[in-house]
């Protein structure tokens, strides 16, 4: 108790109030009820003690918050009346203040654990409801309504317990699981088939428990449902995938093997038994590399410890009585990807051996078999070429040695001829006559020149394609422009007969298809030991040209440049022209 001045000091106080606060009673006495009370209560503590005066009626009940010496909130429920004597400044009063601390608390914590329980109930993922000692369901949260098919926990609530109408667990198990709860007030989690609102059937995990009133008996039940359809697919899946791997393993003509991470082993199929000879019973739960020989014995345990150690399968092969092993060891790993043991699989793969010598063999005598028919036909084409060449040089003697001197002689008895006929139709018959001869003893010089160039052999390929542009370009009016290295040699007389050859029965075609004024030729080199000589053109492209046409075709070209050890390659585009690539050895 204390009284307190109109201004609101402390002018007595007891030892309880003392006690209430935590001050001694002379600090009290330089305290005013503001000092004492809560920040926030102040206002409402005013209020009341004005009113009191104004009316004369005493506080007969006031809940507010004190602050403690220690700044501890305190909480109390104050009664105040006046007392006889008036001051200048108003009336004294006497205050009861009855300590209700730990009732405010309790109805506090209370709640904090109702709200904490209804957000737990409204925002859990886990179907949740709460029902009447006879089952009739209460409310139910937004989880449960969507598991059950209900636009809203109101639609469930009303049509699951208007008069049962709508049951969402049939009626068996519905009595059966509300008598578990009367006799225990626990129901253990187990599942139960249950139905949506449209009828489809589902199973759930349901549990429940019942919340006990002031009495001890049940006011409510909560139960909780979490539909495990999917973990029941999950686990028919597992079920039958378990069952396919027995079949596998079991099965399989592959000897199989688990170990451990101490390499003992934990399964192994008949076929592995079969390879140790150990019967199945006998070999799980040893060690494996124990019944092998010392060395291999060593060998296998390294591969096994190195397997464990980097988490990466190994694979090797060995030979034993014979016969050609393939072993591989696989780490087996957990959910978190630690290696949990390893998987060892063995297999024979002699036939397989075998099938690949026999394979290796008939290859190497394939390949051996290819370079020789390479080499002979390399020496046909050379030997072709040098026939070709040899040819061409003996009707180019002939020409030139033989039909050449008979023609000069003829030019010349017909020019005495004239001389001794001055005038008349004779004289111009022979004029006509010397005209002809002259023109044919050019072209055979000409001929005899295209048939074997002497500056080719005499002066090497770029001395030759230099005169071949020459040539075109008299003939038929085709520039020809020539990049690259002047010194370029090839691997015989015959490949050079050849290139020679080759690229003027392409610039021939490029002239006579492409409608082309102008060619250029670019030689490279092009590996190690190869040329290659471009003929590139701006013309037509390959669409309107005919390339298969005259003695070196693109066909032919590319055939003979094969069996040289070289190749043809061609790139043309319509309206962009076109670019022959002829590649040929140095040596």
């Amino acid at each position: 108790m204390a009284i307190v001045s109109p201004s609101g000091h402390f002018l007595r106080v007891n030892r309880a109030y003392c006690r209430f606060l935590g001050y001694a009673k002379r600090d009290m006495m330089s305290l005013t009820i503001r000092d004492v009370t809560h920040p926030d209560d102040w206002k409402l503590s005013a209020q009341a003690i004005r009113r009191m005066h104004a009316t004369g009626r005493p506080i007969a009940r006031l809940e507010k918050r004190y602050l403690h010496k220690s700044g501890r909130v305190l909480w109390g429920v104050l009664r105040v009346r006046e007392i006889t004597g008036q001051s200048d400044n108003g009336a004294f009063t006497i205050a009861q203040v009855f300590d209700i601390t730990e009732k405010k608390l309790a109805e506090q914590k209370q709640l904090e654990t109702e709200a904490a329980y209804r957000s737990l109930f409204e925002d859990s993922v886990v179907g949740m409801t709460e029902a009447t000692p006879d089952g009739r369901l209460l409310r139910v949260n937004k989880a449960m309504a969507r598991m059950f098919g209900y636009e809203s926990p109101e639609q469930m609530t009303t049509e699951v317990s208007d008069a049962g109408r709508q049951l969402y667990v049939n009626p068996e198990s519905r009595r059966e699981l509300t008598r578990e709860l009367s006799q225990k007030g626990v129901l253990e989690p187990r599942e139960v088939q249950v139905r949506r609102r449209d009828g489809t059937p589902f199973f759930a995990l349901m549990s429940g428990r019942e919340v006990p009133g002031a009495n001890g008996a049940p006011v409510h039940y909560v139960g909780t449902h979490v539909d495990i359809t999917r973990r029941q697919q999950a686990e028919q899946a597992l079920r039958e995938s378990e069952e396919e791997f027995k079949a596998l393993f079991n099965g399989s003509s592959e000897a199989i093997m688990l170990l451990n991470t101490n390499g003992v082993v934990v399964k192994a199929n008949a076929a592995m038994c079969t390879r140790f000879g150990i019967a199945l019973q006998n070999f799980v739960g040893r060690n494996p590399f124990d019944s092998l020989p010392p060395v291999l014995a060593r060998s296998r345990r390294a591969h096994f410890h190195q397997t464990l150690k980097t988490g990466k399968s190994r694979h090797f092969e060995d030979e034993r009585d014979g016969r050609v092993m393939e072993t591989h060891m696989y780490p087996t790993k957990g959910p978190s990807g630690k290696v949990t043991g390893i998987a060892i699989l063995v297999r024979d793969i002699t036939s397989l051996k075998q099938v690949e010598k026999t394979l290796r063999k008939s290859r190497d005598e394939l390949e051996l078999k290819v370079r020789e028919r390479t080499v002979r036909l390399r020496a046909l084409a050379t030997e072709l070429t040098k026939v070709e060449q040899k040819e061409r040089r003996r009707i180019a003697h002939i020409l030139h040695e033989d039909l050449q001197q008979r023609l000069v002689a003829m030019q010349y008895r017909i020019g005495n001829l004239k001389e001794a006929v001055q005038i008349g139709p004779a004289s111009q018959t022979a004029d006509r006559l010397l005209e002809d001869l002259t023109e044919a003893i050019q072209l055979t010089r000409n001929l005899t020149v295209r048939l074997s160039p002497p500056i080719l052999f005499e002066l090497g390929l770029i001395a030759a394609l230099d005169w071949l542009a020459d040539d075109m370009q008299s003939q038929f009016g085709l520039v020809i422009s020539i990049k690259g290295p002047r010194a370029v040699t090839l691997a015989s007389d015959e490949m050079r007969a050849f290139a020679f050859e080759a690229v003027r029965e392409l610039l021939m075609n490029a002239n006579k298809h492409s409608g082309i004024k102008a060619a250029e030729l670019r030689i490279k080199t092009s590996g190690k030991h190869r040329i290659t000589i471009e003929v590139r053109d701006k013309g037509r492209g390959m669409a309107e040209s005919q390339s298969g046409e005259g003695k070196f075709g693109l066909f032919s070209i590319r055939e003979r440049a094969q069996a040289l050890g070289g190749n043809l390659g061609v790139t043309s585009h319509p309206g962009k022209g076109t670019c022959a690539a002829l590649t040929l050895p140095t040596l």
